[in-house]
């Protein structure tokens, strides 16, 4: 049986063509895999958005029923405790949900945040929202009272006390 090789008038590819066809795929890469993570972190952002004000719709549907916001007392800060308000009955009178299909993690893998009666308007109501951390998974916003979360945060503020902020630089 005769195995084919290369011969003295066969051609293949040289080491200086396998490395220019490499270079160009590299460049190819360089230019195009920027492009693909800032759309990625785009994506990221609205979806946070868009989960966080299905949150507040919730949150405020639920505290047109039961005459209170979820867990009135102290914050709710893991998917759980959103389940168990938003999602299950937790016992609460005029509780008339589920007000969401369910509660996941922001696009980061951190859970949304509710918090009440961290800060007061001028009028002394209470400030309440619905955030996420970010990217970087860390409460980089100190003073509620502003328009602009700190660093990397989203905040959404209920019932038109503020807009939606924050998203920073990720």
């Amino acid at each position: 049986m005769h195995k084919p090789t290369l011969g003295r008038h066969e051609e293949g590819f040289t080491l200086i063509e396998l490395l220019i066809v490499v270079a160009i795929i590299t460049a190819l890469a360089s230019m195009f895999l920027p492009k693909y993570l800032d759309a990625q972190k785009r994506s990221d952002l609205a979806v946070a958005k868009a989960e966080l004000a299905t949150l507040r719709t919730a949150i405020v549907l639920y505290r047109q029923d039961t005459g209170q916001y979820p867990n009135s007392t102290d914050d709710i800060t893991t998917t759980a405790d959103w389940n168990n308000f938003l999602v299950t009955n937790p016992g609460v009178l005029g509780w008339k949900g589920a007000y969401t299909d369910r509660v996941s993690e922001d696009p980061w893998g951190n859970p949304y945040v509710f918090g009440n009666h961290f800060d007061e308007t001028d009028d002394g109501d209470p400030i309440s929202h619905v955030m996420s951390y970010g990217v970087n998974g860390v409460l980089d916003t100190t003073d509620f009272t502003v328009d602009s979360p700190g660093g990397d945060d989203i905040v959404l503020y209920l019932e038109g006390q503020k807009g939606m902020g924050g998203g920073g630089e990720l």
